[in-house]
């Protein structure tokens, strides 16, 4: 197990969840590769904090729930804490380490969980399908899940 890399994966999610993009910065590999199935893949460093920064107005805090690490791979599983009616979705982060530095991360999250918890379906995939301006289905109740609020920013 290498400590250095999961004290560096626990204050990476601190960082994103404090909203300290430019400590984020610093975890970052210049290349850093960004995946995830239900969002944009991003392959630079700015790229992935501009994603952040935009997903942040929703964003509370990240909360860690428990770190695995073996040699240059982390795992990490925080719950991403909104200020929507889906309140907190689990996550999970896997970070493969390269000279220090975060060099890719995959990112799956639990949209269907706060889809449930707002007890509305995502009016965001409907605006993604039909090439809407999020406005024209954003009402003041709509629920729109993290994934499609990037998308449509």
């Amino acid at each position: 197990m290498n400590s250095t890399n999961s004290a560096t994966a626990e204050a990476y999610i601190k960082a994103v969840g404090d909203k300290q993009f430019e400590a984020v910065s610093q975890f970052l590999h210049p290349a850093v590769d960004f995946s995830s199935p239900d969002l944009a893949t991003l392959q630079r460093a700015d790229q992935y904090i501009g994603a952040l920064r935009r997903l942040s107005t929703i964003l509370l805090r990240n909360e860690v729930r428990r770190t695995f690490a073996d040699e240059n791979e982390v795992c990490i599983l925080y719950d991403f804490v909104t200020d929507t009616p889906a309140g907190a979705l689990p996550s999970v982060e896997w970070l493969r380490f390269e000279d220090g530095k975060i060099k890719s991360v995959y990112l799956i999250f639990i949209a269907c969980i706060g889809q449930q918890r707002a007890r509305r379906r995502c009016v965001g995939q409907r605006a993604l399908q039909f090439r809407l301006p999020a406005c024209h289905l954003l009402g003041a109740a709509a629920y729109t899940c993290p994934a499609c609020f990037l998308a449509l920013r």
